[in-house]
This record gives structure tokens, C-alpha cells and sequence, in this order.
């Protein structure tokens, strides 16, 4: 068994800390350890930045809805259409997941509180736009398909 070395470090987040802790050298910061406990409360003006940013986003969100559903209007074909209520459902489910993980869940945390608290509304909102661009379900399931293949090229940069 390796022996592991502990030094004392001035660490107050446990940066370092977390960074060597499986290494034959581990750093350590005994002081935060017993007076920050690791956690930092952010300053009023901080968490008015941020939410001040959250509301940003949202209006943003909201702006690049309606120029989604506007351009879908303007479409002839309903599988178009689809793809474009598709999108919007994408950019939403993308935006609250995001918003969650910046807030500090994990990823699986923010998927399951995404199911169990935002996705009713999402999908609320998604069959309203599919209602007013009035496009019928064999159009949106045959657009979400080719959308999912899409939205997957995409992102593994094919």
C-alpha cells in the first residue's frame, strides 16, 4: 500500500484539495476546513445578478420562440412546420435543464426535476404553437424524427 502525504495548503474552496485527492500527495487547508466548511454564501448583489440574468434569458427565450412560430407561419409544408415546434420544444427543454444545472444540479438531477415540475407546461406550450400552426400529429411525429436526427448531427459535429 502507498503511503500518502498530506500538506496543508491555503485552499478555501478545496480546489486543490479535490484535485489531488486520490495523488500519493494530497493538499489540504485545515483552516477552511473548520471555518468555511466549503461553502460561500454569494453577496446580495450576486444573487441579484443572477436573477436579473435568469429574466434576461427568459425574454430572450420567449423573443426566440415567437421568431420560430413566425417563420413557421410563413411555411407551406406541415412536416416545415413540425420541425419548427420541435425546435421550440427543444430551446425550452434545453433553457430550463441548463438554468438548473447553473443553479447546481447535476445533470441527472436537472433532467428529473425538469420531468417532474416544467415538462406539463413545456408540453402545454408546445401543443398550443402545434394548434396554431395548425399541424396535424402525423406531421409532428413524422418532423420529430427527423429533427431528433438533426439536433444529433449537430451536436456531434457531423
Amino acid at each position: 500500500m502507498i503511503r500518502r502525504i498530506k500538506l496543508p495548503i491555503l485552499d478555501p474552496l478545496g480546489i486543490i484539495e479535490r484535485a489531488t485527492e486520490n495523488a500519493p500527495i494530497q493538499f489540504w487547508d485545515p483552516v477552511a476546513e473548520r471555518t468555511f466548511h466549503r461553502t460561500i454564501e454569494p453577496s446580495e448583489e450576486v444573487k441579484e445578478f443572477i436573477e436579473e440574468r435568469i429574466e434576461k434569458t427568459e425574454e430572450d427565450i420567449d423573443k426566440a420562440l415567437e421568431h420560430i412560430k413566425k417563420a413557421a407561419e410563413s411555411l407551406e409544408c406541415d412536416f416545415c412546420k413540425g420541425l419548427n415546434v420541435n425546435l421550440s420544444e427543444y430551446l425550452m427543454k434545453y433553457n430550463i435543464i441548463k438554468r438548473l444545472e447553473d443553479e447546481g444540479h447535476s445533470l441527472e438531477e436537472a433532467k428529473r426535476i425538469y420531468e417532474e415540475k416544467y415538462a406539463d407546461e413545456v408540453r402545454r406550450k408546445v401543443e398550443q404553437i402545434q394548434k396554431d400552426l395548425n399541424i396535424g400529429e402525423h406531421s409532428i411525429n413524422k418532423s420529430k424524427g427527423k429533427f431528433g436526427e438533426v439536433i444529433s448531427k449537430t451536436l456531434r459535429g457531423d
